[in-house]
């Protein structure tokens, strides 16, 4: 059942694959964050390739490398952030959501990572905010992760060691080690024949039944 399911979603971004066919066109600034660790929890190379497809399409700026940059966005996830796992087509993927009342630091990180500010009204008050998931969160992580103290760098640690996509039981672990709480983040779907935002809750206490992956 799930070849059957891969197969016929694989081929709506066989074209994002394509890029990649030779090593050297993934000589890229942004390369050496997203490589593959021995720990990741679940590394298939097709779900790879098209995960970068996915960053390609919408690359973060090479301006997020720049010590100055670094020093902000680890402030700002620090201090204003949730870190954490969402499912996103059948699979748990690592997620970073920042929500604040001042606009312009969360344009500042939209901007940085080529993504949308989103807005929500929370206890009548207007919100506004930052999210990125899946490959883009490893490749965020592994540039501001050094930058972090306490908690935040244990989390940030914890999901970069076990890769953008995990199993339920890896979820359990890091809602049993920090304590994690709801998630709320707003994505845009990189479907290519669904353009309108996807909200997705996630609650980590009780992640939601979905078909087995392997």
């Amino acid at each position: 059942m799930y070849d059957d399911w891969y197969g016929s979603f694989s081929k709506r971004y066989e074209h994002m694959r394509k890029p990649y066919s030779n090593p050297q066109e993934m000589e890229e600034w942004w390369s050496p964050y997203v490589e593959p660790l021995p720990t990741w929890d679940i590394y298939d190379p097709r779900w790879y390739a098209i995960a970068l497809g996915h960053l390609r399409r919408r690359l973060p700026t090479i301006q997020i490398t720049e010590p100055i940059n670094i020093g902000y966005m680890s402030g700002l996830i620090e201090g204003e952030s949730y870190l954490g796992y969402i499912p996103h087509n059948r699979r748990m993927h690592t997620a970073i959501r920042v929500m604040m009342m001042d606009k312009p630091p969360v344009d500042f990180l939209s901007q940085m990572f080529n993504v949308k500010t989103t807005t929500r009204l929370k206890d009548r008050y207007e919100t506004y905010r930052f999210s990125i998931i899946g490959i883009k969160t490893i490749l965020a992580l592994n540039i501001i992760t050094p930058q972090l103290k306490g908690k935040r760098k244990d989390e940030a640690t914890f999901m970069l060691t076990h890769g953008y996509v995990v199993k339920d039981a890896t979820v359990d672990e890091f809602k049993r080690r920090f304590r994690a709480r709801w998630i709320l983040v707003e994505t845009e779907t990189e479907s290519e024949t669904e353009t309108s935002p996807q909200l997705v809750e996630a609650c980590l206490t009780e992640p939601p039944e979905r078909p087995p992956i392997f």
